[in-house]
């Protein structure tokens, strides 16, 4: 389901009139948004596990005369709609951090080339929609009636105009890559190597197949601690907060693990430092691993691109750590289930 809004004509209803095409940027010197709802069939539903989605692209066709390459940002509504009656006056408004666990993705560019579009940072929202149908009051839900809005990042200069689901051809569609298991693999249900560019996700993030950041701050205080309650930190907080299921410890880098697991290490801070974000002493520093389908090791160090490490001893490659000084806890490897 899709609608159009604008200032332009802020009581139209795009889509009850059959619109064919969607507008966002400046229109006629107002202002266009597009909201979106996605309803899943219940074959899709029962196929897909939603912490098993390794990648969500939202495929828009763009036939823009304005040739110019703008940002795009997509966001979170306050409040479900219904595309039939939903106007300008009666939007929801939208959220421009996170809700519910779900961050806003992050921006992406479309060209100035006519033909398909692809927004490729999709996966943790329609992870969300999924989980939504499994149980409504897990953590990370978006009632799929919510859907998203579109917008150009800059809404007083440039108009894109993109085909609708009421066009004869070149509809909106979402393309979603999602792992199975395979017991006979050694490396459970790791997925490919995920190429991620500069921004988000974070370490965490990428490591949990996330396209956002996740960043645990810990407020301990001015402690020492154990390396095992040290790694409880981010382990506890893992699961607490419905990231995982389960970390199940491993003794090392090859010890086996189930058809359902897959691997990743972390390093974290055992000696609390002044954190000016909380006012006082805690533990901020730390840095995940994860393990691809081939058994080669990936990561992705904060605002970098990620990198594939190839087959490497994660223990032995102090490079990739250096971000964790205060006292930092060995090479830890765990099983995680989703």
């Amino acid at each position: 389901m899709y609608t159009e809004i604008s200032t332009r004509n802020p009581l139209y209803r795009y889509a009850y009139y059959g619109a064919t095409v969607m507008y966002m940027g400046r229109w006629a010197s107002y202002p266009a948004r597009i909201m979106m709802q996605f309803v899943f069939t219940d074959a899709l539903k029962n196929a897909i596990a939603p912490e098993r989605i390794t990648e969500a692209k939202l495929y828009l066709w763009d036939q823009s005369t304005d040739t110019t390459r703008r940002t795009v940002n997509v966001r979170v509504p306050k409040n479900i709609w219904t595309a039939s009656t939903i106007t300008w006056n009666n939007n929801p408004g939208y959220y421009d951090s996170s809700w519910n666990g779900v961050a806003r993705p992050a921006p992406h560019t479309i060209s100035g080339d006519p033909g398909w579009w692809a927004y490729p940072y999709m996966r943790d929202l329609v992870s969300a929609m999924l989980r939504n149908y499994q149980d409504t009051s897990l953590p990370r839900t978006l009632h799929e009636k919510r859907g998203i809005m579109i917008k150009l990042e800059n809404e007083s200069v440039g108009l894109k105009t993109l085909r609708s689901s009421n066009h004869s051809e070149n509809r909106p569609n979402m393309s979603i890559t999602y792992m199975t298991s395979s017991p006979s693999s050694q490396y459970g249900i790791a997925w490919p190597y995920r190429d991620r560019p500069a921004k988000n996700p974070n370490c965490v993030g990428y490591a949990l197949c996330m396209d956002s950041a996740v960043i645990p701050l810990f407020n301990t205080g001015n402690v020492t601690l154990s390396e095992t309650a040290a790694a409880a930190l981010m382990t506890d907080y893992l699961i607490d907060n419905g990231y995982v299921s389960s970390m199940r410890k491993l003794s090392s880098a090859t010890s086996s693990i189930s058809s359902n697991e897959y691997r990743a290490c972390f390093r974290i801070q055992r000696k609390a430092v002044y954190i000016d974000d909380i006012g006082t002493y805690g533990f901020d520093q730390y840095h995940f691993l994860v393990q691809t389908n081939t058994g080669a090791w990936a990561h992705k160090m904060g605002d970098s691109a990620s990198q594939l490490l190839g087959n490497i001893n994660p223990s032995t490659n102090a490079a990739w750590w250096t971000y964790v000084v205060s006292m930092s806890t060995p090479t830890l490897y765990y099983a995680i289930t989703f």
